[in-house]
């Protein structure tokens, strides 16, 4: 079922609060200089910029066990990840009329090819063991008659299987804005990119800072959408607490580790 957006907002603005606190030195801030993020593509708006249209979602493998934490070694939770990439989800659909849905998965796995989109998510999220240099990437919606268009990929190796609930986050919200058709932040003309938006990550982004509102919004128009997915437990409430809680957890732990190993950050 869809969660009203009054009730999702003041969770994610939680974790944020706490991520900021507790990981402050993984924030990146906002570009300084003059600039913009390049808008490469987007997805069909038959009635124009503001009219609200619907994109599906669905996770291929990405709940396999895959994903493991950096600080445990086990498989990241898939109600963590599911409700993490669900708070991704929302961030812009509080400033965009689009409606997520997700749906069940179906199609060939990550990497494997192009392939026909017919009948299947918008949005597909999946992993793959290795990728060079890179946290994740998502393919731009460069066409209608692409299955890869719009898809995302993560890094399960990520640089020593050293995920946390936050860097999940994070990247997940960053990627979606490739789906969207977003490039990254550039101050010189746009240069010529493939479909594929690879990403160098150099820190979590929270939130949407005011030139992703306006590259997005210039293309798709303002307005306010919803996240759906195909289960409601936990609730996105729920979510953020439980990644606040992660988050903390996990900071207070690293001090205890690093006052015990005699090393200092």
């Amino acid at each position: 079922m869809s969660v009203p957006i009054n009730v999702t907002l003041p969770a994610v603005r939680v974790l944020r609060r706490t991520a900021a606190c507790s990981l402050i030195a993984l924030c990146m801030a906002a570009p300084a200089s003059a600039g913009h993020f390049p808008m490469y593509a987007a997805w069909a708006q038959p009635d124009g910029p503001g009219s609200a249209i619907t994109l599906t979602y669905s996770f291929s493998n990405l709940l396999d066990g895959s994903l493991l934490d950096g600080a445990t070694g086990a498989p990241l939770p898939v109600s963590l990840l599911r409700s993490a990439f669900e708070l991704a989800l929302w961030d812009y659909a509080a400033v965009l009329p689009i409606h997520f849905v997700e749906v069940n998965d179906g199609g060939p796995l990550p990497e494997t090819g192009e392939y026909d989109p017919t009948g299947l998510a918008d949005i597909r999220v999946g992993q793959v063991a290795h990728i060079a240099d890179a946290n994740a990437y998502a393919y731009f919606p460069f066409s209608p008659d692409s299955g890869l268009a719009g898809d995302i990929v993560f890094n399960a190796g990520r640089f020593g299987n050293d995920w946390t609930p936050l860097w999940f986050y994070a990247v997940a919200q960053h990627e979606l804005g490739h789906s969207l058709g977003m490039g990254h932040y550039v101050n010189d003309d746009p240069v010529t990119v493939g479909p594929a938006a690879l990403l160098s990550y150099e820190g979590p982004v929270f939130p949407l800072d005011a030139a992703t509102r306006a590259a997005l919004q210039g293309v798709y128009g303002a307005g306010v959408g919803s996240v759906t997915p195909l289960s409601p437990v936990p609730e996105p409430g729920a979510a953020a607490l439980m990644l606040a809680g992660l988050i903390v957890l996990r900071a207070r732990t690293q001090r205890r580790t690093s006052r015990g190993s005699g090393r200092h950050g």
